[in-house]
């Protein structure tokens, strides 16, 4: 069975199917497989970045992670960001 027979056969299925609790399961194990393909990109992209980083580059990052976990750094919302942009440059 290829890859689309078995997915035409899902779709007849799920078509059919009229159990909530079977859909919703369906529904969920449909969203960690977007969420795993989500990390495998971000594992991608870490992988290019982590590279092109120098060690320097890696430990400052370190050091603002840690102070984040730790609530010792200063954030900014994005909204604030946003509007302080605008402000200065008129975007």
């Amino acid at each position: 069975m290829t890859m689309e027979d078995l997915k035409k056969i899902l779709v007849e299925r799920l078509i059919d199917c009229d159990d909530p609790k079977i859909l919703k399961k369906v529904s969920k194990a449909l969203d960690v497989e977007v969420e795993i393909q989500a990390v495998r990109e971000d594992e991608e992209i870490y992988t290019k970045i982590e590279s092109k980083l120098t060690k320097e580059q890696w430990r400052e990052i370190d050091r603002r992670s840690k102070d984040i976990k730790d609530g010792k750094a200063v954030l900014i919302p994005w909204e604030q960001v946003r509007k302080n942009l605008r402000k200065k440059y008129g975007v």
